[in-house]
């Protein structure tokens, strides 16, 4: 058997009906039922199977016992619930937490007052309707059965239909009692409007629940939202829809037409849209497309309309943001692309502006380097453009975001928006200044492009202008170019304002099991390279031997193995330019008496702000070629007393010389000829080793000069 509510398999269980079993797994207890006549929700858990249903009513008390939470906090912690007439309007602000860091880079609460950034702040906001639930029970009482968010019922990443994501953050919400009631939430100023407009999105999720309990009753209610505000403004009478079946309203799209298109490969060249064909793709032959190395299929259609035409304010994108641990970063995907092939293949295209940047791979940390070359002639990072331009490093560290848009994605069309052929069907990368390296908004708009540094510049330049050498080097900006594709045939579709077809049928298209990050290690790297002393270039000769090191392990690693010892962390610590640039608690404390306190923690459980991590590269790039430096001394030295030793045996060996030419006997010369051999050999022995010390102290007078990065 089954249990209903975890899944788990709790073995035979030989009981009568009425009979309660509880999951030796989660607890939860179950009735032993069977089903009715009618083969309806409410008695379809047997003995060795638990009905689907039973799963739904198990979820739905957790639900409600979240609710009953809610109604605690909306009572408690929201500022305030005031109606007028038929309008209720509820404050979360309380609940927010305005420190979040949204896709613009910057917090959530910077974000809210202004008016521009609904886009920015809409996916951390959405899913407060979840209130909106409460708030009717708040004014009608508790429900006879709890309800289920249909969203509930399929798990992120799992296959499932296209409207689900935007059930799942909550612009669109759907309960269910699992026994033909359902309860629906719109945007709107009235139901019965709302209702209307949303149909054809809604429909899905209503037939979805009529098929599997039958003759469905739903509550519609529409409601605003105020991010600026951060209030939800509920219309508490709603519009009752009654129905055994939700169609299609408008001219059925051809799924199955579709569908046979993608199955035979071509390349997306343009579209048709008209009441009487109804959608239809143009394509020509060329290299197979696909989508994280999958074929692309209708459902990689369906997630672009959605992006497109389904997302409000907020556009598709994908950032990479700061995460709660300093030494992490949080994806973040924008048009409802996560867990889409679409949002896997836009991430893995953001995490290649790190082998841009620094030639490591995003993902195994390997340096790509010369593999890049080999396909992309002129290749070259931003770290070793910056070892070619003259000047000393001031120790500054400076952010860059880097992103692709796609303001180039052309569409040809006629003046009826009938036909569109794809123009240019490509992203372009650019980057700007970070917002953390601007004391203010204004600055950072301001300041962002002309700040940004020459050599970054050249690498987006030069990505541009041989894309196609790139694409061929990496896969997912090839990928990035049939995204594009889509997206340009959806945008055409939104602006052809198509009132004929039903092209939200759509969102009724199953999307395939995928999974995309939500979080991942900062990418640490140091490229290094040896130059000449008192000249602040890097040759290209010696550029050509420089090596890259991937530094994000160092996190894994202990304190002890990574710093040694207190006092290499005081000597790091208490140098005067450092100290001039800031130095952090976590350091102070290592070089204060705390080092053994720490050593055997791991150094991202110390890391507690971006400036440690700064100091951790710092610390590495410096205590790396400490050796070398201690080295020159060494050898300077040896080397001046090597040539006070020379001095002090050309003398004897002249004194030795005079002695030969006055020796009185045979005897006597022949002992001075002894002492003169072994004299000269000595000397000879001691110019060699002098000669070799002097190749190995002009070998170091390359002083090594490295650049650091530390990227999501």
């Amino acid at each position: 058997m089954k249990c209903s509510f975890c899944g788990r398999n709790i073995g035979e269980v030989v009981a009568r009906p009425g009979a309660l079993v509880r999951c030796r797994y989660c607890g939860v207890a179950m009735v032993v039922t069977h089903p009715d006549d009618a083969g309806r929700p409410g008695g379809q858990a047997c003995v060795g199977q638990a009905s689907r249903w039973d799963r739904y009513g198990q979820v739905a008390r957790s639900i409600g016992v979240a609710i009953a939470v809610l109604l605690v906090i909306v009572v408690l912690s929201i500022a305030f619930l005031r109606s007028s007439g038929t309008w209720v309007t509820i404050s979360y602000g309380p609940l927010v937490d305005r420190t979040q860091i949204v896709g613009n880079g910057e917090t959530l609460g910077s974000a809210l007052a202004r008016e521009d950034q609904k886009g920015a702040v809409q996916p951390f906001l959405d899913g407060y309707s979840r209130l909106l639930s409460a708030a009717v029970q708040m004014r009608n009482g508790p429900d006879p059965v709890p309800l289920c968010d249909v969203a509930d019922l399929f798990e992120p990443g799992d296959a499932q239909p296209a409207w689900v994501a935007l059930c799942r953050t909550g612009r669109l919400r759907v309960l269910t009692s699992g026994r033909g009631m359902a309860r629906v939430f719109l945007l709107g100023d009235d139901p019965v409007s709302a209702y209307e407009r949303h149909y054809g999105v809604v429909r899905h999720a209503l037939g979805m629940l009529a098929q599997q309990s039958g003759p469905l009753r739903a509550e519609i209610y529409a409601y605003r939202h105020d991010y600026a505000k951060s209030e939800l403004s509920l219309y508490t009478k709603p519009h009752i829809v009654e129905s055994r079946a939700f169609g299609p309203s408008k001219a059925a799209v051809d799924l199955e037409g579709l569908a046979s298109f993608f199955a035979a490969g071509p390349v997306l060249e343009g579209a048709r849209i008209s009441g009487k064909h109804g959608l239809v793709l143009y394509g020509t032959e060329g290299e197979p497309q696909t989508l994280a190395g999958k074929q692309v299929a209708l459902s990689d259609l369906a997630v672009a309309y959605r992006a497109v035409l389904h997302a409000g304010d907020n556009d598709a994108f994908v950032s990479l943001d700061p995460h709660a641990d300093v030494t992490k970063s949080t994806v973040n995907f924008g048009g409802y692309l996560e867990d889409t092939r679409i949002g896997r293949v836009v991430l893995e295209a953001d995490k290649r502006f790190k082998t841009i940047t620094c030639g490591l791979d995003p993902d195994t940390g390997q340096d790509v380097r010369y593999a890049t070359r080999a396909v992309v002639q002129a290749f070259q990072t931003n770290a070793e453009r910056d070892l070619m331009i003259e000047g000393e490093d001031d120790g500054r560290w400076i952010g860059t975001r880097f992103w692709y848009y796609p303001d180039v994605v052309g569409v040809d069309c006629d003046l009826n928006w009938e036909y569109a052929a794809l123009d240019k069907p490509r992203f372009t990368a650019d980057a700007e200044r970070s917002r953390d390296d601007f004391a203010s908004h204004e600055d950072f708009e301001a300041s962002r492009r002309a700040q940004l540094s020459p050599s970054v510049r050249a690498c987006i330049d030069h990505l541009n202008q041989n894309h196609t050498d790139y694409a061929r080097a990496f896969p997912e900006l090839s990928e990035l170019t049939t995204v594009a594709r889509l997206m340009g045939v959806c945008s055409w579709l939104a602006k052809a304002d198509n009132r004929e077809v039903d092209l939200d049928g759509l969102l009724g298209v199953t999307l395939p099991p995928c999974r995309t990050e939500r979080e991942r290690d900062k990418l640490i790297a140091a490229t290094v390279a040896k130059r000449r002393t008192g000249t602040g270039a890097v040759s290209h000769a010696q550029l050509q031997k420089s090596l890259t090191y991937y530094l994000t392990p160092l996190l894994n690693r202990s304190v002890g193995r990574v710093f040694g010892s207190e006092a290499k962390v005081r000597r790091f610590a208490n140098d005067k330019d450092r100290l001039a640039r800031g130095t952090t608690d976590v350091f102070r404390r290592m070089a204060s008496g705390e080092f053994e306190l720490l050593r055997s923690s791991k150094v991202r459980e110390v890391m507690t702000c971006k400036r440690d991590l700064e100091l951790l590269v710092e610390y590495w790039a410096e205590s790396a070629n400490a050796p070398e430096v201690e080295s020159e001394v060494e050898l300077s030295g040896q080397i001046a007393a090597d040539r006070r030793a020379l001095d002090r045996l050309k003398a004897t060996i002249g004194l030795l010389k005079r002695a030969l030419d006055g020796a009185g006997s045979v005897e006597e010369f022949n002992r001075l000829v002894d002492r003169h051999n072994a004299v000269v050999r000595t000397h000879r022995m001691t110019l060699e080793r002098h000669n070799r010390l002097v190749r190995q102290f002009n070998a170091l007078r390359f002083r090594v000069r490295y650049i650091l990065a530390i990227g999501g």
